[in-house]
């Protein structure tokens, strides 16, 4: 039994006369607004504006996860942190380590069960550190650890960073990183995707979606099975959208963190309410920023629904138009060379 075969269907000619009568008069064009290269999107689709089933790629990861990232300085302060971090709930943990700096592995992983999350570790061309953490890894976890991964900070074709754009640089940034990824001999397993959130919770979810459709869209060019390089989508808040007074941040990362959620992203760093007095910020900041997390997907289960948006046709819609109209862009400039 479908939970809704006994409601009749409405027609999108139906629910427009609808939205006329209560807006008494208005156009309904009035209300269109305009997201990064699409231009007049109407605040209300229909079944009947779907041309074409659309089949956007869902996150990777078996559910989102809350990521937990330290630059390491200090082998003792920093387990300190990630321990509070992960005991918190976070789950995925993204380490950059310096070239400058060689930890002590058996204090910066004291108490952490590397097993249990996935690890991430951004090395700065350091062979040695990396032959250490892989002789750490041997010593202690005899089955090895699957979810862990080791990344060369420098190499694009595997850590795609875009914070620094703004949207629309980040999705051709992305079709010209992807292309010389899909044409390379050797295929990266993973690929790890930085985008910025900010406070356009439409533009948000849309620009994500189009950017999964767009890294298909280059794999199947390529005759690459889109599954055949893992993307795992990074979701942090923009620098603009972060404000110097900290009860808006309190009140905003919790609009933006659903946002997050609702776009299907891998993993969602949220940082500290009040990190622009202190990078860090203070470890009651920090509580909250976790409990923004684990209140939405422990008590509201969001993160349990696969696609969240699917089936909305505004998200879907919007999507499909910002992937197509970065697509053009890109055929053309090689036409034109």
């Amino acid at each position: 039994m479908k939970l809704f075969e006994e409601f009749s269907s409405v027609s999108k000619k139906g629910w427009l006369e609808k939205v006329s009568k209560d807006l008494k008069g208005r156009a309904i064009d009035e209300l269109n607004f305009t997201i990064a290269d699409v231009q007049a999107v109407s605040p209300f689709y229909h079944s009947d504006d779907v041309t074409e089933e659309v089949c956007i790629p869902s996150k990777t990861l078996e559910s989102v996860h809350l990521g937990c990232s330290v630059e390491v300085s200090d082998s003792q302060k920093d387990n300190e942190l990630i321990l509070e971090q992960l005991k918190g709930g976070a789950n995925y943990l993204s380490l950059k380590i310096n070239k400058s700096y060689k930890p002590d592995l058996s204090i910066l992983f004291n108490g952490v069960l590397l097993d249990l999350i996935h690890v991430v570790i951004q090395l700065e061309e350091s062979e040695d550190l990396r032959q250490s953490i892989q002789d750490y890894v041997k010593d202690n976890y005899k089955s090895g650890l699957p979810n862990l991964v080791i990344v060369d900070r420098s190499n694009k074709d595997v850590v795609i960073d875009t914070l620094s754009s703004n949207k629309q640089e980040a999705a051709r940034f992305l079709l010209e990183r992807a292309d010389v990824i899909f044409y390379s001999k050797t295929l990266p397993a993973q690929v790890f995707l930085k985008v910025g959130f900010g406070h356009n919770y439409v533009e948000n979810i849309t620009q994500v979606l189009a950017l999964r459709l767009l890294w298909a869209n280059m794999a199947e060019a390529h005759q690459v099975t889109h599954d055949r390089v893992q993307l795992i989508i990074e979701a942090y808040i923009e620098k603009t959208a972060i404000s110097f007074d900290s009860n808006k941040n309190m009140i905003s990362f919790s609009q933006i963190a659903m946002s997050m959620i609702a776009a299907d992203v891998d993993v969602i760093f949220l940082p500290a309410h009040d990190c622009l007095e202190n990078e860090q910020g203070q470890k009651n900041s920090r509580r909250y920023s976790r409990n923004i997390y684990n209140l939405m997907t422990m008590e509201g289960h969001l993160g349990k629904v696969e696609s969240p948006t699917k089936g909305s046709y505004l998200f879907e819609k919007v999507a499909v138009d910002i992937a197509k109209s970065n697509w053009d862009k890109i055929v053309k400039s090689r036409v034109d060379v």
